[in-house]
């Protein structure tokens, strides 16, 4: 009872996932399993009064359905009506099977389409998760449950459940069936099928279940792997350390194979042999009953049909179930990438409605921040940004510059405080405008692995990209004459994270891509650092067309060459900031 009611709080947990217009598909979906298992009995039944139409020449006039349809049809002639019962027959399962494979396709269909809306839902949800979020999690986490989510949720759990609910409607059907007409068969098929079921079902339960979770916790950890070797393979070679890699990953790997095996051996092959091998010891023990009991021939052939029949289509549903039982426990770890609530609509932001304009002055008003109730990092701080600063913070590592950046930006939420512009307070409704502002540019610039042209123009499509206003921006930072000397100038591939260009040139693409946003405010997170002297300069010399231009700029850095362009500097130590 334990694991039917595992089962049934997997059925309850995704049913909770869906929206109501996914239940009630749901629903149409569980139906048409009915109507198809009511279809698969309909095939049966066909079958097994064809093949005594064929063996006993008696059955055709004492059987209710064949007497009715032999003089339905006017033939008494017993070769005449198995050759119109055998065409029947033929016509009857291609037909059925077209059927069948049409309230398949229906529900394989629903099964993509609820997870394309559920994935696309928790896709927003994540991306629209406070950066902390990110902050606080493994990328190789997020990966693994946004795949999970897309990949995994229709062929584990949604398909493998309508199964299930299909599976066994033919199974309680055939039952009654048999127990209406072989009330013996009954008793003997429950001995024989049942417990080979029930024992692989509950036997497995657990040991899936243990190792799909592990499987789970494996898969971000070769990611995690991948993702650092290819991020870090410079340092890597340097260190002659490849071969650590490559242990780890043979390491993990060798662990994620052998739960596979495991899992497929014992969900795939070994119910279809045992199965195999119960229907053919079923099929034995009903010949020696009827020759121990001497029955006669015309009992027998009866007895041996109507089991066969049975098996034939009982032990696959039986298996089927079995698979389905298997995935729904090796597998519901899926679900648990949808525990957060999924409301009904997802309104993704829009930068076209609520824009915002800044014009004088942003005030942090008595703001304080902490990770946890034992770290924090800015205690009542008070600060103000006029528009046309240029302001620079300096400060020892870790007393949070990039923290204040992010709760400037709204990236984190304040533990307490106000943020205003203008006198306007920035809050849920409005934050996405604000956020609009700001252009920050880092160290370390994120670089699409596209042309220079979509760099500028960020994450814009081919046809919404204003390739003069994208030329302009590359010449205000002194790169259009280097461009347009490529080969493919503005549609050359900068490469994965920018690797097929220098680093003041990513400086300066990330500084034409906010001079091509408009922004407004500018932020440059120690942005020189790892520039040449040449780089460096050029990077500036844009830097001071920025000020030109009016715009505002925060600096956190510690070069001079930078903070002798600002207006203000301050420091930032023990929670507050002060001016220097």
């Amino acid at each position: 009872m334990k694991k039917i009611k595992s089962i049934a709080d997997t059925w309850v947990r995704l049913l909770s996932i869906f929206s109501k217009k996914q239940k009630s598909k749901y629903m149409v979906m569980v139906f048409l399993s009915v109507l198809s298992a009511l279809i698969e009995i309909a095939g049966i039944s066909v079958l097994l009064h064809t093949v005594l139409s064929i063996l006993k020449p008696n059955f055709i006039q004492h059987n209710v359905f064949t007497s009715f349809l032999s003089k339905a049809l006017g033939v008494e002639d017993q070769i005449h009506f198995v050759a119109i019962i055998t065409c029947l027959l033929f016509i009857f399962y291609v037909v059925k099977n077209v059927v069948i494979v049409q309230i398949n396709k229906s529900q394989v269909k629903f099964a993509f389409e609820a997870t394309d809306d559920l994935s696309a839902k928790r896709y927003s949800e994540i991306a629209n998760n406070d950066l902390l979020y990110f902050k606080n999690r493994k990328s190789s986490e997020i990966i693994n449950e946004l795949f999970g989510a897309a990949l995994f949720l229709p062929e584990t759990i949604i398909i493998p459940s309508i199964m299930l609910l299909s599976e066994l409607s033919i199974l309680v059907l055939m039952l009654g069936s048999i127990l209406f007409y072989k009330p013996f068969l009954f008793l003997f098929t429950i001995l024989t099928i049942m417990p080979a079921a029930g024992f692989l079902i509950f036997y497995n339960k657990n040991r899936l279940g243990k190792m799909g979770k592990e499987v789970h916790k494996i898969n971000p950890t070769l990611y995690e792997n991948i993702s650092q070797l290819t991020q870090g393979i410079a340092s890597i070679k340097l260190w002659k350390g490849t071969s650590y890699f490559e242990e780890e990953f043979e390491r993990e790997k060798a662990k994620l194979f052998k739960f596979k095996k495991s899992i497929y051996v014992s969900s795939q092959f070994i119910p279809m042999r045992l199965y195999e091998v119960v229907a053919i010891g079923g099929i034995l023990c009903v010949v020696l009953f009827a020759l121990v009991t001497s029955k006669g021939n015309s009992s027998l052939i009866s007895y041996v049909s109507i089991y066969a029949a049975v098996s034939f289509r009982m032990l696959p549903s039986v298996n089927r179930i079995l698979g389905a039982f298997n995935n729904l426990a090796t597998n519901s770890y899926v679900l648990d990438y949808f525990k957060n609530e999924i409301s009904e609509t997802v309104e993704k932001p829009s930068l076209s409605k609520a824009q915002l304009k800044f014009n004088e002055v942003i005030k942090l008003e008595n703001f304080s921040f902490s990770y946890s109730s034992s770290e924090v990092i800015f205690k009542n701080l008070d600060f103000e940004l006029r528009k046309g600063d240029f302001i620079g913070i300096t400060g020892a590592s870790g007393a949070g510059k990039s923290t204040f950046i992010n709760l400037l930006c709204r990236l984190f939420e304040p533990t307490e405080g106000i943020l205003t512009m203008d006198n306007l307070v920035i809050n849920e409704d409005n934050k996405e405008a604000y956020r609009y502002l700001f252009s920050y540019v880092k160290q370390d610039v994120f670089m699409l692995n596209t042309s220079i042209m979509h760099n500028v123009a960020f994450l814009q499509d081919d046809e919404d990209v204003n390739l003069e206003k994208v030329k302009l921006c590359l010449a205000q930072v002194n790169l259009l004459p280097w461009v347009e000397s490529l080969p493919n100038k503005w549609n050359t591939s900068v490469g994965e994270l920018g690797n097929q260009i220098s680093g003041g040139q990513k400086q300066r693409i990330a500084i034409a891509r906010a001079l091509y946003k408009e922004a407004e405010i500018f932020i440059f997170d120690e942005a020189t650092n790892n520039l040449d002297k040449e780089s460096i300069t050029q990077t500036l010399d844009s830097i001071n067309h920025l000020k030109e231009a009016g715009k505002t700029a925060i600096f956190i850095t510690h070069k001079k060459e930078e903070l002798k362009m600002c207006n203000k500097v301050y420091q930032l130590k023990g929670q507050h900031l002060i001016e220097i």
